[in-house]
C-alpha cells in the first residue's frame, strides 16, 4: 500500500468514526426529545360521562401546564385518551391497546368496576395505574396500583354518623348493584347495626343501566322508613331522588358520594334533589377558576384530582426516571405530597384518601 493511498484509507477510517459518533449523539439526543405517553381509561359516553369529562378536563390542563414548563425532564408529554364507556370489559380492551399497541406505561383510570379489573392486568405489565376508586380492595397486594380516592368503608362511616342524628329505627336503603355499591352497602348495614342492633333495615339494588326504581321504591316504601339511604352513581341516582319525591316520600333522603359526582343525576333530580343530605368532598375553588381562565367553560369539580395525579408522576419521574417499580417506590415513600392545589398523604399501600363531609342540597 503506498503512501497515498494510506492517507486516503485513513480518511475514510476517520470519516467513519466522526460520522458514526455524530450518530451515536443523533439517536441519543432523539430518544431524549421523544414525548412520554400518559394514557387515559375515562368513561366519556355511558352512564358515568358526567364523571368522565371531569377527569378529561383535569388530564388535558395537566398535560398542557406541565408541556408549557418545559415538559419532564425536557421531553414533552402526549396524552392518549381511551372512551372506556364506564365498562369492563371496553375498559379492558383500551388498556390493552394503550399498552401493547402504544407502549404506555402510566395511566389515570376511574371507577372502581373498571379499577378492579385492570387491577392483575397493571401488575403482569407493570404499569403504574393511577386509580380513582372507592373499593377497599384496589391498593391490597399490588405493587403497581396508586389510589387518589375516597374509600368506601370510610365513606359510610361518615355517613353513619349522620344518620344516627336522626335515630331512625328503619331504613330502608337502595344500592348500585356493582362491586363499588356492593361493598358499601355491606360496609353501611355492618356499621349501621353496631350502632344499633334492633333497627330494621330494607335494602333494595339496581343494576347500572336500569332507568325505572319505582318497584324498588315501592318495597322500601312499604316497610314505613323514617328515611332513606340512596347508594349509586350517574343518571340513576337523579332518577331515584325524583321518583322517591313523585311517590309522596317526604322523609330524609341520604346519598353517598355518587350524587356529587354525577353532574347529570343533579340535572334529572332538580328540584327534588333540595333539602336532601348528600355527601361530597373538598371544593378547589383556585383550581376552577384558573380553568375556567384558561380553557372559558367549567372544569367540574373533581376534575382537580387527574390533575394531582399528573403532577404527582412528574413529580416522581425527575426523581427516579422512567422505571415503574421505582416510581411506584419513591410515591409511596414520599409519605406526603404538595402539589399545586391538592395537599396529599400517602400511605404504604399508595393510597392518597380523599376525605368525605356531608351538606345538604341547596341550602
Amino acid at each position: 500500500m503506498n503512501k497515498i493511498t494510506k492517507i486516503i484509507v485513513g480518511a475514510v477510517i476517520l470519516a467513519l468514526v466522526v460520522w458514526g459518533g455524530v450518530k451515536l449523539l443523533g439517536t441519543k439526543e432523539e430518544k431524549t426529545t421523544e414525548t412520554i405517553k400518559i394514557g387515559a381509561i375515562y368513561g366519556l359516553t355511558g352512564p358515568l360521562a358526567g364523571l368522565g369529562e371531569m377527569f378529561k378536563n383535569g388530564a388535558v390542563f395537566a398535560t398542557d401546564d406541565i408541556n408549557n414548563s418545559g415538559g419532564i425532564k425536557g421531553r414533552k408529554l402526549s396524552l392518549l385518551i381511551e372512551d372506556g364507556q364506564s365498562d369492563v370489559k371496553n375498559s379492558v380492551s383500551a388498556f390493552q391497546k394503550l399498552v401493547d399497541i402504544e407502549g404506555v406505561k402510566y395511566i389515570d383510570s376511574f371507577g372502581s368496576a373498571i379499577n378492579l379489573a385492570l387491577k392483575p392486568l397493571a401488575e403482569e405489565k407493570k404499569v403504574i395505574l393511577l386509580a380513582n376508586s372507592s373499593h377497599p380492595k384496589i391498593t391490597e397486594g399490588v405493587k403497581f396500583i396508586l389510589r387518589h380516592s375516597n374509600i368506601a368503608s370510610s365513606d359510610a362511616k361518615i355517613l353513619i354518623d349522620e344518620v344516627k342524628k336522626k335515630s331512625p329505627s328503619k331504613v330502608g336503603i337502595i344500592y348500585l348493584n356493582d362491586d363499588w355499591g356492593v361493598v358499601f352497602n355491606k360496609k353501611f348495614q355492618q356499621m349501621l347495626r353496631d350502632s344499633n342492633p334492633l333497627i330494621e333495615i330494607i335494602s333494595e339494588s339496581h343494576l347500572p343501566k336500569d332507568t325505572d326504581m319505582r318497584t324498588q321504591i315501592l318495597k322500601i316504601l312499604s316497610g314505613k322508613p323514617d328515611l332513606v339511604l340512596i347508594a349509586s352513581f350517574g343518571p340513576a341516582s337523579g332518577i331515584i331522588v325524583k321518583q322517591l319525591k313523585e311517590m309522596n316520600y317526604s322523609g330524609d333522603i341520604f346519598m353517598n358520594i355518587g350524587f356529587a359526582l354525577s353532574p347529570d343525576a343533579q340535572k334529572i333530580a332538580g328540584d327534588a334533589a333540595n333539602g336532601i343530605y348528600y355527601q361530597t368532598m373538598k371544593k378547589y375553588s383556585r383550581f376552577e377558576e384558573d380553568y375556567f381562565k384558561k380553557y372559558n367553560k367549567e372544569s367540574g369539580s373533581f376534575s382537580v384530582y387527574a390533575y394531582t395525579n399528573f403532577e404527582l408522576l412528574k413529580y416522581a419521574i425527575e426523581n427516579v426516571g422512567y422505571d415503574t417499580e421505582k416510581i411506584s417506590d419513591f410515591i409511596k415513600n414520599l409519605k406526603e405530597f404538595n402539589g399545586k392545589y391538592e395537599y396529599l398523604i400517602i400511605n404504604d399501600n399508595g393510597d392518597m384518601i380523599l376525605e368525605t363531609i356531608v351538606s345538604r342540597w341547596g341550602r
